[in-house]
């Protein structure tokens, strides 16, 4: 049975969350666990915030300032995305320390059968957890009543899959400024974001009430016309042309 490269998140000092997933991912053997210690924001100074992390271009994206929380928490995605580089398997499994699977049977089936689709597939990543939208045509049938769907958003970044390519794609930057789980802007970098539903993972409600990685905060919306003026700017200039080559109208645009 081929093992699944996998890295789960979690703050040293977080005993209780690394026991709890530690037991949880016990019932499958075929997982290749790492523990990946995080990166706590709020222990980091001002230069290595400053260093690590484009806060400036963050704050034009979001209108606001990050908090240290959450750029831990990227900073602790991406240093997973370079393990992955750095070894010789060509998929991971991206776990926070407070997710829960739901099926036992069906998890084992539909991480391996994940797995092997994502060796061969484009830059792309597999989201794991239940998802805020997704489109309704173009799903791929995977069995056992679960299909691959093209995602359009999700919210949180406890648990997915990411391919070489993917992380490839999302390290290309020098200094990240974005949040763990903006799919959105990942598509825009070229990486293919996927979901499977039905969901067969959650976040387990008692672990994650204390979270430690980050804050939770979710500010999508920009609250300042510099805020809105970026993120029309993104879409005008990635994301019609992309909806103009699905259409087959690119062609038409110089």
């Amino acid at each position: 049975m081929k093992q699944i490269e996998t890295y789960i998140i979690n703050l040293k000092r977080s005993v209780n969350r690394k026991n709890f997933i530690w037991g949880e991912t016990d019932k499958y053997p075929f997982l290749n666990r790492e523990l990946i210690e995080a990166i706590d924001g709020r222990l980091l100074s001002e230069e290595e915030l400053n260093m690590q992390f484009d806060r400036k271009h963050f704050e034009n994206i979001y209108a606001r300032s990050p908090f240290p929380g959450e750029i831990g928490c990227t900073l602790s995605h991406l240093k997973c995305y370079q393990k992955l580089l750095d070894s010789d398997e060509a998929v991971a499994l991206i776990l926070e320390d407070d997710i829960h699977f739901l099926h036992e049977q069906d998890t084992k089936y539909l991480l391996q059968d994940a797995t092997r689709i994502l060796e061969n597939a484009p830059a792309t990543l597999l989201y794991l957890q239940p998802p805020l939208l997704c489109w309704r045509f173009g799903r791929k049938q995977i069995g056992r009543g679960y299909s691959i769907y093209s995602m359009w958003n999700g919210l949180g970044s406890a648990m997915y899959l990411i391919n070489r390519k993917g992380a490839e794609k999302i390290l290309s930057c020098k200094r990240p400024y974005w949040l763990a789980d903006h799919y959105e802007l990942f598509r825009l970098k070229g990486v293919h974001i996927r979901t499977i539903y039905p969901t067969f993972a959650t976040i387990d409600e008692n672990i994650a009430e204390n979270s430690d990685i980050s804050m939770n905060v979710d500010v999508r919306l920009p609250r300042n016309l510099r805020g809105f003026y970026y993120r029309a700017r993104i879409w005008i200039i990635k994301q019609v042309p992309f909806i103009l080559k699905c259409l087959g109208l690119l062609k038409l645009v110089r």
